[in-house]
């Protein structure tokens, strides 16, 4: 397998792991992943949908349904009063915590599959190959 299919390997098994974890707390896929991203700063509507690769207008389903569940929050910015920037609640944050632990869970028992050799180096892989996406994604 390439470069690519591996990639597109792990997507798949890690989707699976996202999916299992929000099912797990009543949550879509969808709605997992947008809790997932929301930094502790908070972020823009615009930076949210880029970051997770979808228009604004699907995006605002979420946010509008995570926000009903009382997960979220949005506040205009304090520069731009036409900017609307996306917070997790305390419940979200909470939420947030409920899904690492069941990720966490799940990749430990995956970890324990890999030689202790390469375990030692799987971290600093997988940081130069998110670094290697995140620099290709703000070209």
């Amino acid at each position: 397998m390439n470069f690519s299919e591996q990639l597109q390997e792990i997507s798949n098994h890690l989707n699976a792991l996202v999916r299992h974890a929000a099912s797990s707390e009543n949550l879509s896929f969808a709605q997992a992943q947008l809790l997932l991203v929301i930094p502790s700063e908070g972020i823009s509507m615009t930076n949210l949908a880029d970051s997770l690769g979808i228009d604004t207008s699907t995006l605002s389903r979420n946010v509008k349904k995570l926000e009903q569940f009382s997960l979220i929050y949005r506040k205009r910015d304090s520069i731009d009063s036409r900017i609307f920037n996306i917070f997790l609640s305390n419940t979200g944050e909470d939420v947030v915590d409920l899904l690492y632990s069941h990720l966490d869970e799940k990749n430990t028992q995956i970890l324990k599959l890999i030689p202790l050799e390469a375990q030692k180096r799987i971290g600093d892989v997988l940081e130069q190959i998110n670094w290697a996406f995140t620099q290709f994604r703000e070209k």
